[in-house]
This record gives structure tokens, sequence and C-alpha cells, in this order.
């Protein structure tokens, strides 16, 4: 079985089972840690999502005031990798 029939197969078992949201919102989280930096995720203390609502527990308070004004930009960068609107909106804490 190639690759992309495995894919298909992972996403008609979510689709049916009422998984894919779920499935998607774990992905969004991994995501984070792999594509925001060394610096931003070394400052990250938690990441949860919830209706499309990311939660990201920022320790450094410069950091997290330089990431909600890039809140848009975030966001945009996180569903274009994910191939799919997942994040709506994100609030730092």
């Amino acid at each position: 079985m190639n690759e992309h029939s495995m894919n298909d197969l992972i996403h008609n078992f979510l689709s049916k089972n009422k998984k894919e949201t779920l499935f998607n919102e774990q992905k969004i989280v991994e995501l984070w840690h792999k594509s925001m930096g060394n610096f931003i995720v070394s400052n990250t203390k938690s990441v949860k999502i919830k209706n499309g609502v990311l939660y990201v527990q920022i320790m450094n308070a410069s950091l997290k005031f330089e990431l909600m004004g890039r809140r848009t930009d975030i966001i945009k960068k996180l569903n274009e990798e994910m191939g799919l609107e997942v994040v709506k909106d994100i609030l730092f804490f």
C-alpha cells in the first residue's frame, strides 16, 4: 500500500468516526512546536486548541506582546501548513 492510499484510509476512518476535527487540532499543536522556532517554543509552556481557538501560554511577557501583534500572520501560517482552516483565533496568556 502506498503512502497516498494510507493517508486516504486514515482520513476516511477519521471522517466516519467524527474524529477528524480532533485529529486536525492535535496536528496544529504539533505544528506549533515544529514551525515556530526554537526561541518561541522554548518560551511556550502549553498549547491547547478548542473550537478553533489556539490557547498558547507564553512565559516571556515581551514575546507574548510581540506574538499578539503577529497573531493574524501566525494563524495564516499554521493553516497554510495544515492545508485547511483549523485555527480561527489565537489567545496568548
